[in-house]
């Protein structure tokens, strides 16, 4: 299981090759609030996948050039002994970059995942 925290704001920096937006949030084990890094995301569009990304050592996921409109953002693997959520979040860019998840500002997300066994 995942969960977004949402923090103050809306609007997301803009991707840093200058093309859209850019959306990013940190990957966290739900026991100990470490970063889990190796955690696989998939960014999907009208039906399509369009963009993968995985977390860092610092549990940090980037998606760059988002434009404008839907999208749909999921995890398809969690490294470990962590389990991968089946949740799938709705992601909107607006006109002017600001980026909502599930109709909540978008700015300081955390995805927390959680551990199949107690102890690993």
């Amino acid at each position: 299981m995942y969960t977004y925290y949402p923090s103050q704001g809306c609007c997301a920096p803009r991707s840093p090759c200058g093309g859209g937006a850019a959306f990013c949030f940190v990957v966290t084990d739900a026991s100990v609030s470490c970063p889990v890094s190796g955690a696989l995301f998939e960014l999907w569009r009208c039906g399509q996948r369009v963009d993968t990304a995985v977390s860092d050592c610092d549990g940090t996921v980037c998606f760059t050039g988002l434009l404008p409109g839907p999208y749909q953002i999921k995890q398809a693997y969690a490294p470990g002994c962590y389990c991968p959520s089946n949740e799938v979040n709705m992601l909107f860019v607006e006109q002017d970059g600001c980026i909502t998840v599930d109709g909540a500002p978008a700015e300081g997300l955390y995805v927390v995942n959680e551990r199949i066994y107690k102890y690993c």
